[in-house]
């Protein structure tokens, strides 16, 4: 590119060259300005417009850099409806992060020793957490002193 497109977005040819291909939230940033869609068009239009006409840049060239594009924006769409998904599963639900306890045999600590039973379900009752374990009823999650089973 040359210093024509200097001033498009913004963006000049020292922050193309200080660049980095992407970062940690999926957007692809120039010197710390995040570089959208709409940039990444206009830059390449301006590639276009300031190409070099003995050398013009490759048609595929362009296909690639649009696939790479996509791909960036599919990644960042994916990683949001990840971040969704994982928020909904038991992030900070305690029900959904108890419920594979449920067909395990747990053992519970009591004044006679320990007793083990079956896990049949998970309550939450009045804010603390519950496991129905067959032959000892309710048990409270923090008296669990081991988990066995499949």
């Amino acid at each position: 590119m040359t210093a024509a497109i200097g001033g498009i977005g913004g963006i000049g040819p020292a922050a193309l060259n200080a660049g980095s291909a992407s970062s940690a939230s999926g957007t692809a940033t120039l010197s710390g300005q995040a570089v959208t869609e709409q940039d990444f068009l206009t830059l390449l239009a301006a590639e276009l417009k300031y190409q070099n006409p003995t050398q013009p840049v490759q048609g595929t060239q362009f296909v690639a850099q649009l696939a790479q594009f996509a791909t960036l924006g599919g990644i960042t769409s994916m990683e949001q409806s990840l971040s969704t998904l994982a928020s909904g599963l038991g992030g900070g639900n305690p029900l959904l992060a108890a419920a594979p306890l449920i067909g395990k045999t747990v053992g519970v600590a009591s004044a006679s020793g320990v007793s083990s039973g079956s896990v049949t379900g998970v309550s939450l009752v009045q804010g603390q957490l519950t496991l129905e374990v067959s032959g000892l009823g309710e048990v409270p999650l923090s008296e669990v002193v081991n988990v066995s089973g499949t």
